[in-house]
């Protein structure tokens, strides 16, 4: 696993944002198959996120927790950058809160909301890059215990 990071993390370091963004949103999907393979696509990916960033996504406002983005609509947007190359997720079935993302390359928060724009949400590529790495760090982590998990993650594809 740690090839795939390092390689989102150079893509975000030498600005390549699609190649880090298109790696990046597969993540989620390939930790889920190596810890459940028999377990549904979109469990696993929506499994995943609850687990490692779900939190990084919410937050309490004047006391009342907001979610920012659900796991659905991560799925959602993997499944419309990754099938259309859109940002667009209205018309994907596992979205939850969010019609649309933007990402930007720009300095800006992790993650914001522009205007008065319901189920939109905008996204600093490098900073939504990273947090899913972070996650994977932490994922494999906890699964290194798991003989099975780890003797999957081993017969993986290598380039040599």
């Amino acid at each position: 696993m740690i090839e795939l990071v390092d390689a989102v993390r150079l893509s975000v370091e030498s600005k390549n944002w699609f190649a880090a963004l298109f790696l990046a949103i597969t993540l989620p999907d390939v930790c889920g198959k190596l810890e459940s393979p028999q377990a549904e696509s979109r469990k696993r990916y929506e499994d995943w996120f609850n687990r490692y960033l779900s939190r990084k996504y919410a937050m309490l406002i004047d006391g009342y927790p907001v979610v920012f983005m659900a796991a659905g609509d991560v799925y959602a947007i993997r499944c419309a950058l990754l099938h259309e190359g859109s940002d667009d997720v209205s018309e994907q079935r596992a979205r939850e809160t969010l019609e649309k993302f933007h990402f930007t390359s720009s300095a800006q928060k992790g993650m914001y909301r522009i205007g008065s724009e319901r189920g939109f949400l905008g996204l600093n590529v490098a900073h939504f890059c990273k947090d899913i790495c972070a996650g994977v760090e932490a994922w494999e982590r906890d699964v290194s215990t798991n003989p099975e998990v780890v003797a999957r993650i081993a017969a993986m594809v290598r380039i040599g």
